[in-house]
């Protein structure tokens, strides 16, 4: 299995756990306020992260340096805004108007990847996204279009508009500089930035609405966001962009209503039915047609 496949299928790693991170944020709501489970989900990356690659730092501290204010930039579009400003969005819209939300990643990434890299997408890029946008309508939708007429959107679609723009620019922008760190070093850099960004809203947050309880079911809602959905996720993404690039690996955002079926079987006893395996096929068929060379 060469390279591009084995990025694939960390791609579809990601995309599985950040449908679970999905899950887990709306299970959420009334429990942990949004920027609370973004502030500690990121603090507790940054806990593991650093001291594992404090000396990878200091020894390539002569390239971060003069590339702080792009590593800045990098985490105030990951860290700093994207997951603060999802976690927002997804306690004040409804699940089928977030996963139509996310259908605009892999085309806001293929217009950005073109306009600030010279990206142009090719005619397989773009077949493969058409076939998973209807694929991820199918599932979304449930096969029935009268869904997608019933739709009311909201202050929290604004939301996931700002946060489906700062993915879309976190990934070209990481693909357009090759910086020349190691990969979990420069995830450590990025989250040591970031933190401290979260942290005025938290406060903020907190002033606001009051803490949350430190029980088992928030505090195992932060071990899996922390880990998993970060540092696990993160360096799976950041490596499929620089194989693949930018516009190939966001089709795979069209996997999550798949993952999502799979986890609503598996956790909560619910039904596969045909327009899960229309929609999985079509998406499916959309990725192998946009990621081969």
């Amino acid at each position: 299995m060469n390279r591009t496949w084995w990025a694939a299928l960390g791609l579809a790693a990601t995309t599985f756990l950040w449908a679970a991170n999905a899950v887990v944020s709306r299970g959420l709501v009334g429990h942990m306020p949004p920027i609370s489970l973004a502030f500690w989900r990121w603090t507790l990356a940054g806990a593991i992260l650093i001291p594992l690659t404090w000396q990878s730092i200091r020894s390539h501290w002569p390239l971060i340096r003069p590339q702080l204010p792009w590593l800045a930039l990098l985490a105030v579009l990951s860290v700093g805004a994207y997951n603060s400003i999802l976690y927002m969005a997804v306690q004040k819209t409804t699940a089928i108007n977030t996963a139509l939300m996310n259908t605009l990643i892999p085309m806001t990434t293929m217009l950005a990847a073109w306009l600030m890299l010279g990206a142009r997408p090719t005619g397989r890029q773009t077949g493969g996204m058409l076939l998973g946008f209807v694929g991820m309508i199918v599932i979304v939708s449930k096969a029935n279009w009268q869904v997608l007429a019933s739709l009311a959107f909201n202050h929290g679609d604004l939301l996931m508009l700002v946060a489906v723009g700062c993915w879309a620019l976190y990934s070209v922008l990481l693909k357009k500089r090759h910086l020349g760190i190691p990969p979990v070093t420069l995830l450590a850099v990025v989250v040591m930035l970031g933190v401290p960004m979260i942290l005025p809203f938290y406060v903020w947050e907190w002033s606001q609405q009051g803490g949350f309880a430190v029980d088992l079911t928030n505090l195992a809602a932060i071990g899996f966001t922390g880990v998993f959905a970060s540092i696990v996720a993160y360096l799976l993404w950041n490596h499929g962009v620089g194989i693949l690039g930018p516009s190939a690996a966001s089709l795979f955002i069209f996997l999550m209503p798949v993952f999502g079926a799979l986890l609503g079987v598996t956790l909560l006893g619910e039904a596969l039915l045909p327009y899960h395996g229309i929609g999985g096929v079509l998406i499916l068929a959309g990725l192998v047609l946009g990621v081969r060379k």
